[in-house]
């Protein structure tokens, strides 16, 4: 009796030292890595959006418009907000439709203008979408 009485003392003495980490369930009810690098470290859940970009007009002319589309390509698309990533200050959005406008001004030609959006749902923001680039030309 008495050495099976020290041996569970002594576990109870260890257990209450040892840090067994954070333990997180996943969608399957098994338990998520938190070192995987999905993890985005701030302690919100990874997305399962994907999503994509589309430009109306790649070689866009002074006073003309461009329509950027962003669209949830994989994933659930309802319930999701839009945002765009940009060098363009005079960037219109409409997050509910994933879409933002820009209109060419002279001061534009030659700058090199960069957009990536993002979809954002109660299980995460999306990774950034491929990366349109263009050039104004006069």
């Amino acid at each position: 009796m008495w050495p099976r009485l020290i041996i569970v003392v002594a576990l109870l003495a260890v257990g209450g030292c040892v840090d067994l980490g954070t333990v997180v369930p996943d969608e399957t009810g098994g338990l998520a890595d938190p070192t995987s690098p999905l993890d985005r470290g701030d302690g919100s859940p990874t997305s399962d959006l994907t999503v994509g970009l589309d430009i109306s007009n790649s070689v866009p002319q002074v006073n003309e418009q461009v329509i950027l589309a962003c669209a949830v390509v994989d994933g659930d698309p309802s319930d999701v907000s839009f945002a765009f990533q940009s060098n363009a200050a005079r960037l219109i959005v409409d997050t509910v439709r994933g879409r933002a406008t820009f209109v060419v001004d002279t001061s534009d030609l030659g700058t090199e203008f960069e957009f990536t959006c993002t979809a954002t749902s109660d299980n995460g923001t999306s990774p950034p979408s491929n990366r349109i680039v263009f050039i104004p030309i006069g």
